[in-house]
């Protein structure tokens, strides 16, 4: 089995989440993929709403969609959750033969070798690289290009399905479209709707955020202590 893995804060999940995790579920001809909200990521201040409001959120997001699922492999708060431990883990856990895909954004590939382990993730999952506008990989480090030589596959590559099929070691540059929703955007326009009842706050809420998902946020009033 070909499996996906979505890591990120989901702060709150979004329209963006879901449209980029279907896209690539698509591209690559996944068949699982599975969300892993993190707790205690290295890089990040703390999410505003604990992990396990978040996983509830996740849930309702991804009920009409049987091929996603969440993970909570990183629910322990006491202590940094590095992705190279993840994929190891991960690893471990479905065998030394299925492909796994590990998503990330363009941005994340440019700075992957000041990860804690970064150019070493490749020995548990091939890297599922979403493009995204402003960045270039012909901007990347010395020590990166050298790695991307070996690593890197895009889709005219003649080989690409025959990669596809391994267990890990390559990073696919994707055509899959990145939704650029601001988690934080989200957070602060449910801070204004929640002070004056907008209505042009509520559309955009509507619009980017899944509907059972806001009615849940909206119900229990998430996120207001941001005020």
């Amino acid at each position: 089995m070909k499996r996906g893995f979505f890591g990120g804060a989901f702060d709150p999940i979004h329209e963006g989440h879901l449209n980029l995790a279907k896209s690539v579920f698509k591209d690559l001809g996944l068949d699982s993929l599975e969300l892993i909200p993190n707790a205690a990521p290295p890089h990040k201040k703390a999410s505003s709403l604990n992990f396990s409001l978040r996983v509830d959120l996740i849930k309702l997001a991804i009920k009409d969609y049987p091929f996603m699922k969440v993970n909570e492999m990183e629910k322990d708060l006491k202590h940094k959750h590095y992705t190279y431990d993840t994929l190891e883990h991960l690893r471990k856990i479905y065998g030394k033969d299925d492909p796994l895909f590990f998503l990330m954004g363009e941005d994340s590939l440019l700075a992957l070798d000041t990860w804690h382990l970064g150019l070493k993730l490749t020995d548990f999952a091939h890297l599922a690289i979403i493009k995204r506008p402003g960045f270039n990989l012909a901007k990347a480090s010395p020590i990166l290009r050298d790695y991307l030589k070996d690593h890197l596959v895009t889709r005219d590559d003649p080989h690409f399905e025959e990669y596809k099929n391994k267990p890990c070691g390559k990073c696919f540059l994707l055509d899959s479209k990145l939704y650029d929703v601001s988690s934080s955007r989200l957070r602060h326009t449910l801070v204004e709707f929640y002070q004056d009842q907008n209505d042009k706050a509520l559309s955009y809420l509507k619009e980017e955020v899944p509907d059972l998902v806001l009615k849940e946020i909206l119900k229990h009033k998430l996120y207001q202590d941001l005020t």
